[in-house]
C-alpha cells in the first residue's frame, strides 16, 4: 500500500514538473500581423504603386490625347454620316483603348504579384527566424482573436524587413 501512495506521489510529481517546465517554455503562437498595415509600408510594395501610379497617369494622358485626335477627325468628318470609315474609326478605336488599358493591367498585376511574393518570402524567413510555425494575416474583413498584444506581431515583422518605427 505505502508503494503505491509513493507510486503515485512520484507520479503527480512528475507530471507537475512537466506541466510547470512546459509554461516556461516559450511555446509559439498563435501569432498575426495586421496585413494591411505591413504590406502599406512593404517597401517593394510601395515601389510597385509608385510605378503603377505612374504609369496610369501615362495611360490616361495618352488617351486622352487619342480621344481629343479622334474627337477631330469625328468632327470633320461628321457630315459624311454613316459611312463605313466611320464605324471603322469607332471600332478601332475600342480595339486600341483596350489594348492600351489591357497592357497596363497586365503590367499592374506582374508588379503587385512580385511585389506580393517578396512579401511572402519575408514574412516566411521571419516566422522561421522567429520560430513562429504559424503567423496569421488579418486585414479588412478578416479577425482574428488574441489576448494582448503579445500576439501581434506586425512591428516585430515591420523591424525585419527594415521600416522604421515612427
Amino acid at each position: 500500500m505505502r508503494v503505491g501512495i509513493f507510486i503515485s506521489f512520484v507520479l503527480g510529481l512528475a507530471v507537475f514538473a512537466l506541466s510547470v517546465i512546459s509554461l516556461h517554455r516559450n511555446v509559439p503562437g498563435p501569432y498575426f500581423i495586421d496585413s494591411s498595415r505591413a504590406l502599406g509600408k512593404f517597401a517593394p510594395l510601395l515601389s510597385a504603386n509608385q510605378v503603377i501610379a505612374r504609369r496610369d497617369a501615362n495611360i490616361r494622358i495618352k488617351l486622352k490625347v487619342y480621344d481629343d485626335s479622334l474627337a477631330k477627325l469625328m468632327d470633320s468628318a461628321s457630315h459624311h454620316r454613316g459611312l463605313p470609315e466611320m464605324e471603322l474609326i469607332n471600332l478601332e478605336s475600342n480595339v486600341l483603348r483596350h489594348e492600351m488599358t489591357d497592357s497596363v493591367a497586365r503590367e499592374t498585376k506582374a508588379l503587385v504579384a512580385s511585389a506580393s511574393d517578396s512579401f511572402n518570402v519575408m514574412a516566411a524567413l521571419f516566422s522561421k527566424r522567429e520560430g513562429i510555425p504559424v503567423l496569421f494575416g488579418s486585414s479588412g474583413n478578416t479577425v482574428v482573436f488574441g489576448t494582448g498584444t503579445r500576439a501581434d506581431k506586425t512591428d516585430d515583422l515591420l523591424r525585419f524587413v527594415g521600416v522604421k518605427n515612427e
